[in-house]
């Protein structure tokens, strides 16, 4: 496959926006260019004390492939952006490097650097910029938020030692572990099963709770420029301006008035795109926890079933149209809460090999919605150009347009499975701990 290059790479014409565990995003500030204006790119990172932590070309196209064969037509072409896949040059890649980094979080800077040794990356819609085909001058707010995983899972395989995981979020647990790590001195308030509640209060109480604890569980830009949040709420970070909710007032004031504005704008492009919705509704694929797919894994190892990867549950257009219909199949028993799930060892053991294979992929899918990001972008408008993306604040407006986006969408590796498995004892361990105090 013939991969396009980078049509401009003059590292001046590139600016840091922001980055995750895998990625780093940078946006581009350069000339008008048809392939480039109003886009970021996608930047692997690799991890300090971890060899062979970057991906290849076959990895990149994988991934790819999942969101045009299978995420995409699931949650439809109007939440998700693919990407176009390009090539850079080592030269390029390093002047970035030297660049950003002093814009980067120290405690980024210590797990992962940009990585030299890969030049494939993706280019993406720039959220940030404002909504595509719409004035380019007009001025934008875009909420970035990890909406995490919204359910509590209630399995018979649970392991009634740690029992505690049908009470307690799985978020609010791994709140306390990182809080051991010493990567938070403050607990998060956010609750997820409040944002994915569909209770419109609850929803307010859950975007509340971010603005007061935001982490790195949410971000706000104006006008391309992060304002307020991305970053572990530190004692000593108590007057960074992007934890300050009076900076950030100040900024949106104009935009959109207050912070209730601001949340009654996110909750209706949530209601008017089920966004929430749709991605409880794939997480739930994760049916049996770990507790019960670990069965499933050491039957097939045991019984020496070779375990294929990625690339072979979605690397031919036949796998993955029948992945994506077995995924409809599955999305449809959850909507209408009629599927049948094992209940018992024994019938874990009467599945079929192939049955135990979908449980293995609707588990790695699950996890891709439970840790992706959802990127939404406001601009205003007025009342001659309304569209199905227009929302109104109060009886007389004012009229804002806006884009949702989910994106990070990448799923769980097939070869953490027994690593999912070990880590759940030391979250609640973690967990009980830290409330002890």
């Amino acid at each position: 496959m013939e991969i396009p290059k980078l049509n401009d790479l003059n590292a001046e014409h590139w600016n840091y926006i922001a980055e995750g565990n895998a990625n780093i995003v940078i946006g581009y500030n350069g000339p008008y260019s048809e392939q480039l204006t109003g886009k970021v790119i996608r930047i692997q990172k690799k991890y300090v004390q971890k060899k062979d932590s970057t991906q290849d070309l076959a990895d990149i196209l994988l991934y790819k492939r999942f969101i045009e064969g299978i995420i995409q037509p699931i949650l439809t072409s109007k939440l998700i952006d693919p990407g176009i896949i390009v090539k850079l040059n080592t030269k390029f890649i390093e002047e970035i490097k030297q660049k950003i980094n002093p814009k980067r979080p120290e405690y980024r800077k210590k797990i992962a650097n940009i990585s030299t040794e890969f030049n494939l990356c993706n280019v993406q819609q720039d959220y940030t910029q404002g909504i595509l085909n719409k004035e380019s001058s007009a001025e934008c707010l875009c909420v970035e938020l990890k909406p995490k995983m919204g359910f509590i899972i209630n399995t018979p395989f649970m392991r009634e030692e740690y029992n505690l995981r049908k009470k307690i979020s799985h978020f609010q647990m791994v709140e306390r572990t990182k809080m051991k790590k010493g990567l938070s001195s403050k607990i998060s308030g956010y609750e997820p099963l409040e944002l994915f509640s569909n209770d419109k209060e609850q929803i307010f109480k859950s975007i509340q709770d971010l603005l007061n604890t935001p982490n790195i569980n949410l971000r706000l830009f104006y006008c391309s420029k992060l304002i307020f949040g991305g970053c572990y709420y530190k004692e000593e970070n108590d007057q960074n301006p992007l934890l300050s909710i009076n900076n950030l007032l100040k900024t949106i004031n104009p935009f959109c008035g207050d912070l209730d504005n601001l949340k009654e704008l996110i909750y209706q492009a949530f209601e008017k795109t089920q966004a929430l919705q749709k991605l409880l509704n794939l997480q739930k694929m994760d049916t049996l926890d770990i507790d019960g797919l670990i069965h499933i894994w050491n039957r097939l190892k045991k019984e020496e079933i070779e375990l294929e990867e990625w690339k072979h549950f979605v690397g031919n257009t036949e796998n993955c149209e029948n992945l994506k219909l077995l995924i409809m199949e599955t999305l449809a028993g959850i909507e209408e809460n009629n599927r049948k799930i094992p209940q018992t060892i024994e019938e874990l053991n009467k599945l079929s090999i192939e049955e135990c294979k979908r449980y293995i992929q609707e588990f790695l899918i699950a996890g891709a919605a439970k840790d992706c990001s959802i990127m939404i972008t406001f601009q205003k408008t007025n009342q001659k150009q309304l569209s199905e993306k227009s929302i109104k604040l109060g009886e007389n407006g004012p009229y804002f347009d806006f884009n949702l986006a989910i994106i990070d969408m990448e799923p769980r590796p097939i070869e953490r499975i027994e690593k999912y498995y070990d880590l759940f004892p030391k979250i609640v361990k973690d967990y009980i701990e830290i409330e002890k105090k």
